[in-house]
């Protein structure tokens, strides 16, 4: 990444403009055109970063800038060393905004957002850039374990973005984090790293319908947990519930010095091509499926 000298925040979210329906469309058409312009090239001709690409490219077209606070650590994007980043979750514009930021990280969704995003998810899905899961109680951990790691594993990035409020949050502070996924990252020895941004919520809104552009985001982080370094589950959580009500504050303190950010496009390794495959092949025998029905047509009209 890069950064300019310190200047002064911005102004804080009750200041910002007015948000606008056009400014809505142009995300959500802007972004599945990218995702399907990105995916095509990796699917003809293997190219990496379709994921990390769209999120640029959706973050440009609604001028979105970033700011980071000066006092906390880098994010280190350039390996492919499992970690889950925990986020806050505000509303659609995290799904741009954190994957930004992250390098292209995969996403933890709930299943139903494959029926608000079906474009986007669905081809996302393919390059394993996001893990669905279905809400159930109790949480099959073993089963949600598997499918981060192979995520991951799968994934251009090597890391997962994790939303473990549990829910939209929208207040000026964070709140109790859930158990389940921690849980995951302990057993598995997965490092993990806070990452608060703000005015995610002012990029889009999609309650409103309403987004809008030049917005700036400023984020803070920790530094890297890593489990393996603490004797019990207990006193992991309890780091993690301190560093993240730590990095919440460092984030939403306006008087906190930042420096202007603008995330690179790390290229880490190229997409899976288990799933691509699969794609591939069912598109050619789709194609031979239509031409055949044409020259079939032709001569039964001949």
């Amino acid at each position: 990444e890069t950064m300019a000298e310190e200047r002064d925040e911005p102004a804080p979210p009750a200041k910002l403009p007015q948000l606008n329906t056009w400014g809505f469309a142009l995300f959500y058409f802007g972004s599945a055109y990218w995702t399907a312009w990105n995916f095509t090239m990796a699917v003809f001709f293997g190219a990496a970063g379709c994921p990390v690409k769209m999120y640029k490219r959706t973050c440009d077209l609604l001028d979105v800038k970033f700011r980071k606070r000066s006092d906390c650590p880098d994010l280190d994007l350039a390996n492919v060393t499992p970690r889950f980043f925990l986020c806050n979750h505000r509303g659609w514009g995290d799904f741009t905004i954190d994957g930004r930021l992250t390098g292209g990280a995969s996403y933890l969704s709930r299943s139903l957002v494959l029926v608000a995003l079906p474009v986007q998810c669905g081809l996302m899905w393919i390059l394993h850039g996001i893990i669905f899961f279905k809400r159930t109680r109790p949480v099959n951990l073993e089963h949600l374990g598997n499918l981060l790691c192979d995520s991951m594993a799968n994934s251009e990035t090597g890391k997962c973005i994790i939303y473990p409020e549990g829910t939209r949050n929208t207040e000026p502070k964070g709140k109790p984090l859930k158990r389940g996924t921690l849980s995951i990252a302990y057993s598995r020895k997965i490092p993990c790293q806070v990452l608060i941004s703000t005015n995610k919520e002012f990029v889009v809104n999609e309650a409103q319908m309403k987004a809008r552009s030049g917005v700036t985001v400023t984020f803070a982080t920790s530094g890297v947990i890593d489990p393996s370094k603490y004797e019990t589950e207990a006193k992991f959580f309890e780091v993690i519930d301190q560093e993240w009500a730590k990095t919440w504050t460092l984030a939403y303190d306006v008087s906190a010095p930042n420096k202007e950010y603008h995330p690179d496009i790390i290229p880490v390794r190229g997409p899976s091509t288990e799933r691509l495959n699969v794609f591939r092949a069912a598109a050619a025998a789709a194609v031979a499926v239509v031409a055949a029905g044409v020259v079939c047509f032709s001569k039964w009209q001949s």
